[in-house]
Formats: structure tokens, C-alpha cells, sequence
């Protein structure tokens, strides 16, 4: 799935704005968010969620001690620099990869913070379907936590 990449984008980081490609397109966001925490429902443990949002957690406030940031901008540091990282997983639909991805997304999202340019001008009507139909296809627990 070529463009699942972007979730880590989005997971990463956020929206509200209209995308690039066309101006009449309003990206759902809500509707991704819906699908990527119906999926993490499904193929995250609590315990394994719970130490995601510690890592995240220590990961921020490491970076704000080391680079004198703000809490945003450790976060979309963060976050971009693992789906920068991460894109070939996330494209090879590595379930490790795609768990982070909607993680960060959903964190992106319920901070408030504006979806980076980069990830907002991936998002048309076409990519954001195959997005949800991907998410919403393997919303079903996997026996692999």
C-alpha cells in the first residue's frame, strides 16, 4: 500500500485544512482518526498502548531538556523524524509500523496540532480511501499483539 506512509504523517503529526491538490477537498481527518483507533482497538494491547504513550512521554520531555523546545515541537520532531524513518515499513504494511503510525496520528490529532504540508498534500480523496479501507479491513484482533 503505497501510500499508507502517509498515516505516519498524519499519524504524527494533524489537519483541519483542505488539501493541496484540491482546494474543494476537505481531508477526514476525524474519519481517519475513527479508523486508526478502531484498528489500534483491535491489534494494540492496553499494556502495550500504555508503554507507547510512556515512551512518547520520555521521548518529548528528553527532547525538550536536550534542545530547549517546546512540548509541540518535540512532538512533531518526533514524529516526523519516525515516519521519515519508518516509511518503508509502514508502506510493506508492517503491523508494528502501521500501530505507530495511527498512534501518532490520533495524538496529532486529539493535541490539536496542524497537519504538516507534507503530509496534507498526500492526502486526496484516492490515498485517504485506500487509507481507510486498509484501517478499516484489519480492524479485527489479530492474534499477534
Amino acid at each position: 500500500m503505497r501510500n499508507i506512509g502517509v498515516i505516519c504523517g498524519l499519524l504524527i503529526v494533524h489537519y483541519f485544512s483542505a488539501c493541496a491538490s484540491d482546494d474543494n477537498y476537505q481531508v477526514p481527518y476525524e474519519e481517519i482518526r475513527a479508523a486508526s483507533e478502531k484498528y489500534l482497538a483491535a491489534n494494540v494491547s492496553r499494556g502495550d498502548l500504555a508503554k507507547m504513550e510512556k515512551r512518547l512521554k520520555d521521548s518529548v520531555e528528553t527532547m525538550m531538556d536536550d534542545t530547549g523546545c517546546g512540548r509541540e515541537q518535540a512532538m512533531r520532531d518526533l514524529m516526523f523524524n519516525w515516519a521519515a524513518d519508518h516509511q518503508g515499513a509502514v508502506k510493506r504494511k508492517e503491523k508494528d509500523a502501521i500501530r505507530q503510525a495511527c498512534f501518532y496520528f490520533i495524538k496529532f490529532i486529539d493535541l490539536g496540532y496542524d497537519m504538516p504540508w507534507q503530509i496534507r498534500e498526500q492526502l486526496t480523496p484516492e490515498n485517504v480511501k485506500e487509507i481507510l479501507d486498509y484501517l478499516n479491513g484489519n480492524s479485527v484482533k489479530d492474534e499477534k499483539k
